[in-house]
């Protein structure tokens, strides 16, 4: 069997400083980054749609759902990092921060979830999923 991964980032967010990090959605220039993603044909040959469980990653998706008629599968466990306490961050400061977490996997940044802990709800989501649990 021969499979391709296909790994796309949601489209640019609305910076909604009354809300959690992992509840913003999709800026009007995110959802048509979005329906360009759908436009371009590089998804075409896309089988399966899985998502995290955050919004933002759901409108990203749903252009290509739509154009493709495949089913959108949210699967919570694979969402980013949860920066919700971490609250906002410049942009600049931002890519400085995911890089000092990602290449320091065992330390809490920011009061970001550690990069260990999320690769271990992804990995154990992986296990339950091969378990048929």
């Amino acid at each position: 069997m021969n499979n391709t991964f296909y790994f796309l980032r949601h489209g640019k967010t609305k910076v909604d400083l009354e809300k959690p990090i992992s509840q913003w959605v999709l800026s009007e220039v995110g959802a048509q980054q979005a329906i360009e993603s759908a436009q371009s044909g590089i998804f075409d040959e896309i089988e399966v749609i899985i998502v995290s469980g955050e919004k933002k990653a759901f409108q990203t998706a749903k252009p290509i759902a739509d154009k493709l008629k495949k089913e959108i599968k949210k699967v919570k466990e694979i969402s980013e990092l949860n920066r919700d306490k971490g609250g906002f961050l410049s942009s600049e400061k931002y890519e400085e921060t995911v890089r000092y977490c990602l290449e320091h996997p065992l330390e809490i940044v920011n009061n970001w979830e550690m990069a260990s802990q999320a690769l271990k709800r992804f990995s154990e989501k992986n296990r339950r999923n091969r378990q048929g649990v």
